[in-house]
């Protein structure tokens, strides 16, 4: 059975999020996660493939992932346009 807001396969479903390839790149290089609930770039020394890390904004929730496994998994996408 799958977890809350995965499918069955375990992806991980939800919508897209557009971020800048500024702060993508930003984010990759300050090891920080994004966010699911925070929906935003958030934590410290956030390895690039976590999953489920606490969230300091977020009062605690395992809500955060690696920036490169979030856009692995469809949880961002890389605005080209800004």
């Amino acid at each position: 059975m799958a977890n809350a807001g995965e499918t069955q396969t375990g992806e991980v479903g939800g919508e897209h999020f557009p971020v800048s390839a500024d702060d993508y790149a930003e984010a990759c290089d300050s090891n920080l996660g994004w966010c699911r609930a925070c929906q935003a770039f958030e934590g410290e020394c956030v390895e690039p493939d976590a999953e489920g890390y606490s969230c300091p904004c977020c009062n605690g929730t395992n809500t955060v992932y690696g920036a490169e496994q979030a856009l692995l998994l469809g949880l961002i996408d890389i605005d080209e346009g800004e």
